[in-house]
C-alpha cells in the first residue's frame, strides 16, 4: 500500500467518514492525488462513498476497517519496540519532552489536524493532547471560534 493510501485509510479510521476535500486538506495532499488513491482503495474494496444529501463522504468498508486496524497495530508494535529499551525513569522523562516537541510544531488548527491524523483520540484527547490544547489556545488567541481542532 502506498504511503498516500495508508495515510487516507488511517485518517478515515480515526476521524470517520468525510469528504475527499477534507481528506486532502488533513493529509496535505493535492485533490487529484487523493482522488487517484481513493479510486485504488475503492477497487480494493477498502473505501466507499456514502450519500448524505448533497455531500458524498468517503468511509471505510469493513475490509477497510480491518486493514486500518492492522496498520495501526503494526505501528504500535514498532513504537513499543522503540521504547522498550528505555527503563521506567527514561520513559517518564520522555513523555514531557515529546509534549514540548509536539507543542513547538503546532502553529495552527490545520497543522494540528495534520499531525493528529493518525492519533487514537480515545487515548489522546482533551487536556491529554498537547497538540489539540495548543491549537485550541492559538485559535482562541486569534479571536477564532473555539471548536474541536485535533
Amino acid at each position: 500500500m502506498s504511503d498516500t493510501s495508508r495515510a487516507l485509510v488511517e485518517t478515515l479510521y480515526f476521524w470517520g467518514p468525510m469528504p475527499a476535500t477534507d481528506l486532502a486538506a488533513i493529509a496535505k495532499l493535492s485533490q487529484p492525488s487523493v482522488q487517484r488513491a481513493l479510486d485504488k482503495l475503492r477497487e480494493q474494496q477498502l473505501v466507499t462513498w456514502e450519500t448524505r444529501g448533497r455531500t458524498r463522504p468517503v468511509s471505510l468498508t469493513s475490509e477497510g476497517q480491518a486493514c486500518a486496524a492492522d496498520l495501526v497495530a503494526i505501528r504500535d508494535r514498532v513504537l513499543q519496540q522503540a521504547t522498550a529499551c528505555l527503563n521506567a525513569e527514561e520513559q517518564a522523562a520522555l513523555a514531557p519532552l515529546l509534549d514540548k516537541m509536539l507543542t513547538a510544531l503546532t502553529h495552527s488548527a490545520e497543522t494540528a489536524r495534520h499531525m493528529c491524523r493518525f492519533c487514537d483520540h480515545d487515548v489522546c484527547d482533551g487536556p491529554a493532547c498537547p497538540v489539540g490544547e495548543t491549537a485550541r489556545a492559538l485559535t482562541k488567541d486569534r479571536g477564532g471560534h473555539h471548536r474541536d481542532t485535533a
